[in-house]
């Protein structure tokens, strides 16, 4: 008699776990262009994720942002803000602001992250900034600051 009762404790203590079997979580992807000029300045921000920056021979940067998260709710919170003044462009990713972790999670668990693949014009400026990520930027003429 045993077995049953070490049974339904052991369910009553798993009621309070997260129990998550994608590994690959939930994404969406967008992307942005920007017509530019000569040799434009880019400043890239995102709360988490990777940054890789390419060049092109056209007067354009365009940014690809891939958002991923576990839950529709955090995809939805991971939010990519704009701007253009001129040849000076501005992609702003901010994260969730709760907490993603809700008690005991076990299997894979993927915490919200937005990774930009970015292809400028090869003369451009570049900062870039990664609160938890890898920067790599590949065939690029002009000022660069990597930030992680």
């Amino acid at each position: 008699m045993r077995f049953p009762v070490l049974l339904v404790a052991a369910s009553m203590a798993v009621a309070a776990c997260e129990v998550n079997l994608n590994t690959e979580g939930l994404s969406a992807r967008e992307t942005k262009s920007f017509a530019v000029k000569g040799q434009p300045s880019l400043v890239l921000d995102t709360f988490d994720g990777a940054i890789e920056i390419h060049s092109w021979d056209k007067p354009a940067i365009e940014v690809e942002i891939e958002k991923r998260a576990m839950e529709q709710s955090l995809l939805d919170e991971i939010k990519v803000q704009t701007d253009q003044q001129g040849d000076v462009v501005t992609i702003t990713v901010t994260g969730p602001t709760r907490s993603e972790f809700r008690g005991v999670t076990i299997g894979m668990h993927i915490s919200p992250t937005a990774r930009l693949r970015v292809v400028v014009p090869r003369r451009s400026n570049i900062q870039a900034t990664s609160g938890d990520g890898s920067i790599r930027a590949e065939a690029v003429e002009g000022r660069l600051a990597l930030t992680l």
